[in-house]
C-alpha cells in the first residue's frame, strides 16, 4: 500500500492533463479516501476539495467526449442531491463529507 502523500501526488487535479483543467485553485488536496465497493474490490477513492477555483478557458475535449458543466451556489446542494439531480454515489459521499468538515469548524 502506497503513503498517503504519494497517492496524492499520483492522482487528483494536479495529475489531469493541462489540455482539461479548465480552472486554477488556491489549494487543492486529498481530504478523504473512501472504498466505493470494499465486498467486491480493494480499490479507494481519494477525494479532493478545491479551494477559491478561477475559470482558465472552455477546455478542449476529445473526439466524441461531452462535457457540460453547471455552475450552482454552495447552498443550492442539499436540494439538488434529494431532487435525484446529483445521484452517483461517491459524488454524494464527498459533499457529505465536505458539510461534515464545514460543520465540525
Amino acid at each position: 500500500m502506497e503513503s498517503w502523500s504519494r497517492a496524492k501526488r499520483r492522482s487528483g487535479p494536479r495529475r489531469a492533463s493541462w489540455k482539461r483543467r479548465r480552472a486554477t485553485c488556491r489549494a487543492a488536496w486529498c481530504r478523504w479516501a473512501v472504498h466505493p465497493n470494499p465486498a467486491f474490490q480493494g480499490n479507494v477513492c481519494f477525494n479532493f476539495l478545491a479551494l477559491d477555483c478561477v475559470k482558465r478557458h472552455e477546455g478542449r475535449q476529445d473526439a466524441g467526449e461531452d462535457i457540460a458543466v453547471e455552475l450552482h451556489p454552495r447552498a443550492d446542494l442539499p436540494r439538488l442531491i434529494l431532487e435525484g439531480h446529483i445521484s452517483h454515489s461517491l459524488v454524494v459521499a464527498a459533499f457529505f463529507q465536505e458539510r461534515l468538515l464545514s460543520e465540525s469548524k
